[in-house]
């Protein structure tokens, strides 16, 4: 399925519009928190899906309330249903990927947006390990932009 272009667009602008804290780990942190083993500080904000999660508007946040981030529900029957990943995806529901409706709303296969990184020779690579692995929101526009012929916005164009 190609991906939905104008939706893209839409998550290029935000990511680089600044308005929006990032974190990782989860598609939203809603709590400071810190790792016990590795003293690693994590402030609240979004990956870089979960502000298409925020963009599509498709279902709302759920917050936890013994944990430190939000679930982006947008199958509320499904809601502690069950704690296998696969069908919490299929029931819509997810802390860390696209729900599927989230998916059909940017028209994409799958659980996460992919694209050939062109810094990498060409390595094809997922958004979220990107911004899991500590690339900026303007890193993560830059290569969906390129990826998918998209504008960047002037204040992040290389």
């Amino acid at each position: 399925m190609p991906a939905n272009r104008e939706k893209l667009q839409q998550l290029v602008n935000a990511l680089v519009s600044g308005d929006y804290a990032q974190t990782t780990g989860y598609l939203k942190r809603t709590k400071e928190s810190k790792d016990s083993e590795t003293n690693v500080e994590y402030k609240p904000g979004y990956c870089c899906l979960g502000l298409g999660c925020e963009l599509s508007g498709v279902g709302e946040w759920v917050e936890q309330e013994f944990a430190t981030n939000a679930i982006y529900v947008t199958n509320p029957d499904a809601v502690g249903r069950t704690t296998n990943y696969t069908e919490r995806y299929e029931g819509s529901n997810s802390p860390y990927y696209f729900p599927k409706p989230v998916a059909d709303w940017f028209e994409i296969d799958g659980k996460d947006i992919e694209f050939s990184w062109k810094d990498k020779a060409f390595q094809h690579v997922r958004a979220s390990a990107l911004n899991d692995a500590d690339c900026t929101f303007a890193q993560i526009a830059e290569c969906i932009a390129w990826d998918y012929e998209l504008e960047l916005p002037v204040a992040v164009a290389s």
